[in-house]
This record gives structure tokens, sequence and C-alpha cells, in this order.
């Protein structure tokens, strides 16, 4: 398990599922799985199936581009086929981006996104980056509209009292 820039580390997703769930006291809290590489989703999604753990899970990748992005390692509709594997899991379906404050989310980008996962039935979270927001206000309304769908927004820009 590792956070690009690092691609390595001395912990597997196993042995830290493992960890989680013979950990005392932490059933109440949810665990989101940020995938960065393809390769490794129906491994993980398997681990966790095995598993079986009490707590939410939360499944994310960034699947297809959005504002500013670069194209996605993420073979969209395999991502959702099999994270589905995991009936019980929320995805967290996201775009691509560049920090960039002047781009936004298109009409065309949630367009993308809703066909995508209207024949799921499990809820869906979309991740939004609180710099596009505001200029994607209108676009996004529609992410949420669906049942079972939420948005979920995010920030690591600094913040400034």
């Amino acid at each position: 398990m590792a956070h690009p820039p690092e691609t390595q580390s001395d912990l597997t997703f196993a042995d830290f599922i493992h960890q989680l769930a013979s950990a005392g006291g932490v059933r109440t809290l949810g665990i989101k799985i940020d995938f960065k590489d393809p390769s490794v989703v129906e491994e993980c999604v398997e681990v966790l199936r095995e598993r079986q753990l009490a707590q939410p899970i939360i499944l994310n990748a960034d699947i297809l581009t959005g504002p500013g992005g670069f194209t996605t390692r993420f073979d969209a509709p395999v991502f959702i086929e099999q994270c589905v594997q995991l009936p019980t899991a929320i995805l967290s379906c996201g775009w691509t981006l560049k920090p960039e404050p002047n781009t936004e989310y298109t009409p065309a980008m949630v367009e993308e996104m809703i066909a995508l996962t209207a024949r799921l039935s499990q809820h869906v979270t979309f991740p939004i980056r609180m710099m596009h927001a505001r200029k994607s206000f209108t676009a996004l309304q529609k992410l949420a509209q669906a049942p079972e769908r939420s948005l979920s927004f995010w920030n690591n820009e600094p913040v400034t009292p």
C-alpha cells in the first residue's frame, strides 16, 4: 500500500485489512480506499469480500477526465464492474483534474458520469473539488438527483481564515 509518488510499502492491502478487522472498537470507522492503479482493484475487492468487514467501505478512483485533467488510467466500466462485486460498498467515482481555478465540471462531464452509474443500485458518491464547485454548480446538481447518489466535496488547497 502506497500513495503516489511512493509506489512501494511494507504493508500489503490484505495485511492492512486483517489488522483492521482484528482491532477492537473500530467497527464504526469507515474505510475509504483510494485506488491509483487499476491493476489492484480486483484483488482488493476480493480481499474485502472475504473479510466481510462491518464498517462502511468507500471504493474511490478517478475514472473519467475532468477539469483540466489528464487521461485516466482506469477503464470506467471495468472499475465499476469490479466494485459492484462488493454490493455493500459505496462507490466514489471521480474525475482526474488539475488545480486550475478557471476550469469547471462541464455538463458533458456530468452526463458521462450519470450514464456510467445510472444502472447501479448501490450508493454512489461523486467527489467534487471545491475549487471547481461554484463555477460548476448548475451542472453538478444533476449528479445528486438520482436515488442513492451524493456529492463529496474535497479540497487540498490552503484555506485562509
